[in-house]
């Protein structure tokens, strides 16, 4: 009896303790180290797992993450796969993003219980609500003892030191791999906001088709994000370059020389919806929100930023001066960081999802 006794009391302060931490949310770093904040993003830069399938028994196992994964696209032996379960900005392998989410769990608090994480989910401002909803109930399934919302704008501009709550309004083009995310930001508040289903991989397959129909060559991914590296959105160098694949016609390994202009050409069609998209938005901005943009210009990043003379191609086709600003592909996780440690932005900007 007094051992069964004893247990009840535990029982008791340890739930008890939980829900406490669960409505309070203290301001102090140790409380936030103890209970962390896994960052999630509802956009195609969920980073990429690697996944060895057991055929006998049907299970998964996580091999490799982010950049190492990623080094094995194209590369894989049989059995072995590399996903992303999030594309084009929507949850596509829910099975996959369930074991992932359990696997970022697990290397947080080694198991579920006491101390489960509270999840900020970076979104599109416009996203679809079913897709919110498909990510959450993921997380939740994993083990997230809560979640909360940022809009991706906000979360960019925090990252990048801009005041979001200040009444100078600022336009966020964080061009990321599957959408492109702009937004206009001012007094705490995203004012307008669009997303394009146009990103890196977009740009990526254009230089993919563009070798295929006029090269007759077949590349890898790697291969064509490589050369879209070294492409400028507008005015080119005079340069060529010997990409090697393989034949489509006779099936073995070939090479062809391909000049940056034509690579450059490929990309406009993706280019010119960013400026549209752009443009769009400029046009649902309130006319004195909009004269601050026009003052001041646009703040480009992302990891697609990183595209030479992007800024150059999207200054002519809007008028706006882009800024691209430093580290682009790094701001949005820099931001939702900055709010998960500060009380009062967490409690101001997020928003229960």
């Amino acid at each position: 009896l007094f051992l069964g006794g004893f247990a009840a009391v535990c029982l008791f302060i340890v739930f008890w303790v939980e829900s406490f931490f669960a409505r309070n949310i203290a301001d102090t770093r140790p409380l936030f180290e103890w209970m962390p904040v896994l960052l999630i993003f509802l956009c195609s830069t969920i980073t990429l797992r690697m996944w060895s399938e057991e055929r006998r028994s049907g299970t998964r196992e996580v091999i490799a993450i982010g950049d190492e994964a990623r080094a094995m696209l194209g590369r894989t032996p049989a059995g072995m796969a590399v996903v992303r379960p999030v594309r084009s900005g929507r949850l596509v392998e829910t099975a996959i993003a369930d074991v992932l989410l359990e696997h970022l769990f697990t290397q947080i608090h080694g198991r579920r219980g006491l101390g489960r994480p509270r999840v900020l989910l970076v979104e599109a401002p416009d996203s679809a609500r079913r897709a919110r909803r498909s990510l959450r109930d993921c997380a939740i399934h994993a083990g997230a003892r809560s979640i909360r919302a940022l809009p991706r704008p906000i979360a960019a501009a925090i990252g990048a030191g801009l005041d979001p709550f200040g009444p100078l309004a600022h336009m966020i083009v964080d061009v990321g791999a599957g959408t492109t995310s702009i937004g206009v930001v001012c007094r705490g508040t995203v004012v307008a906001a669009a997303t394009l289903e146009v990103g890196g991989d977009v740009m990526d397959g254009a230089i993919l088709r563009h070798l295929r129909h006029h090269h007759d060559l077949l590349v890898g991914t790697p291969t064509a994000e490589a050369l879209k590296r070294h492409t400028a959105a507008v005015d080119p160098p005079n340069e060529e370059r010997q990409v090697a694949g393989r034949s489509l016609t006779a099936g073995v390994p070939a090479s062809a020389v391909v000049t940056l202009a034509e690579l450059s050409d490929a990309l406009q069609e993706a280019i010119g919806a960013i400026g549209s998209g752009v443009r769009r938005v400029l046009e649902q901005t309130p006319p004195e929100v909009a004269n601050d943009i026009v003052g001041h210009g646009a703040f480009l990043c992302g990891g697609g930023a990183r595209l030479p003379q992007l800024d150059v191609a999207l200054r002519g086709m809007t008028g706006l001066a882009m800024l691209v600003l430093d580290d682009p592909d790094r701001l949005s996780i820099d931001g939702a960081g900055r709010v998960s440690e500060d009380r009062g932005l967490w409690d101001v900007l997020t928003a229960p999802d």
